[in-house]
C-alpha cells in the first residue's frame, strides 16, 4: 500500500519515508522506468525521450540501487546493455539507454553540488537522505522542464532536519509508513510478504523485529521516523538492579584503576548527538579465578 500511494500521486516533490527493507527503492527504481519508457500507469509524464538522474551517496550505495533498477527493467525496452554485479554499469559516468532515446544516469554526491551543476533533465530519484545544498542543486536541474523529484529514504545517518521542514511546509508530499502487517500486505493477496525462508511477515515477526532492535534506534529503522529516541536505556536487556551498583566504589587493592574519557559525536544534526564520559574502569580476578571488570561513571 506505500508504494502505490507513492506512486500514483502527482506531486512534483514526493517523498515516501519508512524504515528499512520496506520497498522504497522499488517504488523508486519503478518510478524511474515509468517516466523513461512513458508507461506510468497512474499520470501522464514528459514524453519520451528524457533524461532522468537517479542519485546516490556512495559509489557502493549506487551498485546496490542498479541491481535494484536491473531487475526491474524490462530488457526489450533498453539498448544491449552489460550489468556486472560488482561494478554495474561501470564507473564511468554509468547509464543506462532506451530504445526510445532516454537516458537513465547513476550519479553520486560523493563530490558535492558542484559536480551536479549544468545539467537540464526531467526527472531525479534520490535515494536515502543527502545534504540540503545537494538537493537545491538538483531542484534547479528539474526547473526548466518543469520536472520532478522523487525521494526514497529512510531518515539516518545524515541531518534531515532541512527535509521535515520543507513536508510540514506542504513543499515536499510524503507517504509514511510504518512496520505494520498492512503496509506488508500487497494489495489484492491474502497475507503479508515472506521472506526468503518463507517465514511471514507478520505482527509476531514484527514483534520479534522490535525486541532484537536496538530502542534507541527502533522508531527509525523499522517505522522511518524522523528522529531517533535518547531516552531510555539501549538495549532491553538491560537490568538496572543487575547490571548496576550504585554504593560499590573501586578498590586500588583489587589491580589497576585506569581513567577512561569516552567521546562520541553523531554526524546527524540531532539534539544528544555528542556525549563525553569519564570513567575508571578496573579488571581482576574474582575468587573463582574469573575475569570481572568494573565500570564506575565519575562524570558526564
Amino acid at each position: 500500500p506505500p508504494q502505490d500511494a507513492w506512486l500514483t500521486s502527482t506531486a512534483p516533490r514526493k517523498l515516501l519515508r519508512a524504515g528499512n527493507q520496506l520497498g522504497k527503492t522499488w517504488s523508486g527504481m519503478a518510478e524511474v522506468i515509468f517516466r523513461a519508457t512513458g508507461t506510468h500507469p497512474h499520470y501522464r509524464t514528459h514524453p519520451p525521450p528524457v533524461e532522468v538522474w537517479v542519485v546516490c551517496t556512495s559509489w557502493a550505495q549506487s551498485v546496490s540501487i542498479m541491481r535494484k533498477f536491473w531487475d526491474l527493467v524490462p530488457r526489450e525496452a533498453i539498448r544491449p546493455t552489460r550489468f556486472d554485479p560488482r561494478n554495474g554499469f561501470g564507473k564511468d559516468n554509468p547509464a543506462v539507454v532506451f530504445l526510445n532515446g532516454s537516458v537513465v544516469r547513476f550519479r553520486t554526491t560523493n563530490q558535492g553540488p558542484e559536480a551536479l551543476a549544468g545539467a537540464t533533465i526531467h526527472y531525479v530519484s534520490i535515494d536515502e537522505p543527502c545534504d540540503e545544498d545537494i538537493y537545491r542543486e538538483l531542484d534547479r536541474r528539474v526547473m526548466r522542464n518543469a520536472g520532478a523529484i522523487g525521494i526514497t529514504l529512510t531518515p539516518i545517518n545524515r541531518p534531515c532536519g532541512w527535509l521535515r521542514e520543507m513536508v510540514e511546509a506542504g513543499n515536499v508530499m510524503e507517504v509514511h509508513a510504518t512496520l505494520t502487517p498492512e503496509n506488508l500486505t500487497p494489495r489484492g493477496a491474502s497475507g503479508p510478504l515472506r521472506l526468503l525462508d518463507g517465514t511471514p511477515m507478520d505482527q509476531p515477526w514484527i514483534d520479534e523485529q522490535r525486541r532484537i532492535t536496538p530502542a534507541m534506534y527502533a522508531p527509525v529503522v523499522l517505522d522511518g521516523e524522523w528522529e531517533t529516541r535518547p531516552d531510555g536505556v539501549f538495549f532491553r536487556c538491560f537490568d538496572r538492579n543487575r547490571h548496576v551498583n550504585a554504593n560499590i566504589r573501586l578498590d586500588p587493592q583489587r589491580g589497576v584503576i585506569r581513567w577512561v574519557l569516552g567521546i562520541d559525536y553523531a554526524a546527524a544534526d540531532r539534539q544528544y548527538g555528542q556525549v563525553g564520559v569519564l570513567s575508571q574502569v578496573q579488571s581482576y580476578l574474582d575468587d573463582k579465578g574469573r575475569r570481572q571488570e568494573l565500570i564506575y561513571a565519575v562524570d558526564m
